[in-house]
């Protein structure tokens, strides 16, 4: 059995198309509005122990800074330093299993690497996680963002 011969034809036809500004609706600004409240006043969500308050504070100074790039790339996370800024005071109540340590110093390591330009963290963190602690770490980070506007709503009532 022969196979068919296909000939297809380019007739060059060429489809103009126009990109025109899409006027932000009501609900965008509204939305974009919050997002930068978001950024700008949201609190720190960290683990509830009596060490909440022993955050230094350079990490909370980096943190709207991190929210803004964040937000410029549309990321629906915490940032790396709320992250840090969240196991921190638990790392402080009770060993933790080698999972949790091992996502907060990579955690930790990023945030040295990229806020304070320091390579020292990288003798002790690993230097990827398992594909198990990758989604642990990122729910907790969604965990985070979502418990973070949560927090600014109720400000904002």
């Amino acid at each position: 059995m022969e196979t068919p011969q296909v000939l297809q034809l380019d007739f060059d036809f060429v489809q103009e198309v126009r990109n025109e500004p899409k006027k932000p609706s009501k609900r965008d600004r509204k939305n974009f509005t919050f997002d930068l409240m978001d950024v700008l006043q949201s609190p720190v969500i960290v683990f509830p122990t009596a060490w909440q308050n022993a955050l230094p504070s350079d990490l909370i100074e980096c943190i709207k800074e991190a929210r803004m790039i964040a937000a410029m790339k549309n990321e629906d996370m915490a940032t790396v330093p709320e992250l840090v800024a969240y196991i921190m005071p638990r790392t402080f109540e009770s060993p933790m299993d080698h999972h949790w340590t091992n996502i907060y110093t990579y955690a930790g390591a990023e945030y040295m690497r990229t806020f304070k330009r320091s390579n020292k963290a990288d003798q002790i963190a690993p230097q990827e996680l398992t594909e198990y602690e990758t989604s642990m770490m990122n729910n907790l980070r969604r965990w985070i963002y979502k418990k973070r506007r949560e927090a600014l709503k109720k400000q904002l009532k």
